[in-house]
């Protein structure tokens, strides 16, 4: 078995997941999800609390037990969490942003980071494709007019966030933000 941790909002975890299945298929294993870090009452009072958000997805994978979790996450116990510190915290090792072949070259039990390349899964582009459809009991009638309409035409679409970026003067420092007018050139583009 192989347990991804997934964090953050909806890309980062769309990211984390297609990582973990990756892995899950090259080495023929079954993938769960540790969902713990969103019931975690700190994070819920953060400036930008998160959910589980792949329940519409048509995904393989199963949330992990927090007892499987915890196995996969520490089979060293309190050795395990120190390494873990020392690699990502002392040694900045091991904090996957990007792309990252070497990676997908031995088997994990434990998937942690945020893999946001698609080159990290491109082996698997139509696994990940098809978990990444919505189940049929979300897709609602305005969806699916809406669906047809977007497939039928030449369609873009673009995400502004704001939010965190903005508020949170940590975040902003370490992210920045695109300025309107990058908006405005990239759609006249």
């Amino acid at each position: 078995m192989i347990i991804t941790r997934l964090k953050g909002g909806l890309g980062n975890q769309l990211f984390q997941y297609a990582a973990g299945l990756m892995l899950a298929k090259k080495f023929n294993e079954e993938l769960k999800l540790d969902v713990s870090g969103f019931e975690h009452p700190a994070h819920m009072n953060s400036d930008t609390p998160r959910t589980y958000q792949l329940k519409a997805f048509a995904i393989s994978g199963g949330v992990a037990s927090k007892e499987e979790a915890m196995n996969a996450r520490n089979p060293y116990g309190i050795l395990s969490r120190l390494w873990r510190f020392f690699n990502q915290r002392i040694l900045k090792r091991n904090v996957y942003f990007d792309y990252h072949p070497d990676y997908f070259k031995k088997r994990h039990n434990y998937v942690e980071g945020y893999f946001q390349s698609e080159k990290n899964f491109l082996d698997i582009e139509k696994e990940i494709r098809n978990e990444f459809t919505l189940k049929k009991e979300f897709e609602s009638e305005f969806f699916v007019i809406q669906k047809e309409e977007i497939v039928s035409k030449n369609c873009v679409s673009v995400h502004i966030r704001r939010g965190d970026y903005v508020k949170d003067q940590k975040t902003q420092n370490f992210h920045g933000n695109c300025s309107k007018d990058y908006y405005e050139r990239a759609m006249e583009y």
